[in-house]
């Protein structure tokens, strides 16, 4: 899946878990810090959008650990929500439970990757297993990732309030 439609899929996740009552959070918190998590797994790729923003750092992180390999696994969902945890209780002006907001962007890149990447994620690293949802005729900028992203935007719209009643931020 492209940047934005990672960003897409997140604001869904984060207005279904909030619509759903999972937790509570303003949208105008919540959408912009899952779309930022959603692009966190790929800075391990130098050519996605946040692997052309960090540059040689990416470089080096593709180097090393190569693309969808820790950095789209269980393993460091985990790391990254305890640390966007222990981040969140420790900065007081940071709104509570903001942390989830960015741990559903990220396991939503995940997700993402399990239907349109060409070959799956290493969802159990260091297990080699990769695990694909969909069949490979779903390609990534063609129509299925057009269609899913519409998708996306009536479902972000539908679960955050757009479609239905009146708009609120909060």
């Amino acid at each position: 899946m492209k940047g934005v439609t990672h960003q897409l899929f997140a604001t869904s996740c984060v207005g279904l878990a909030l619509s759903s009552g999972l937790y509570e959070q303003s949208l105008l918190f919540a959408f912009p810090v899952a779309a930022a998590g959603a692009l966190l797994p790929d800075m391990d790729d130098p050519r996605s959008k946040l692997g052309r923003k960090l540059g040689p750092i990416s470089e080096l992180i593709n180097q090393f650990a190569g693309h969808r390999h820790f950095f789209h696994s269980l393993p460091f969902l985990a790391a990254v929500a305890w640390l966007a945890w222990m981040i969140n209780q420790q900065l007081p002006i940071v709104p509570e439970n903001l942390w989830l907001s960015f741990v559903i962007g990220v396991g939503s890149h995940l997700l993402g990757d399990m239907f349109f990447g060409r070959t799956g994620v290493r969802l159990f690293w260091p297990m080699t297993t990769r695990i694909r949802l969909l069949p490979e005729c779903w390609s990534v900028g063609g129509f299925h990732e057009i269609v899913f992203n519409l998708c996306c935007l009536a479902a972000t719209a539908l679960f955050s309030g757009v479609i239905g009643s009146s708009f609120s931020f909060s």
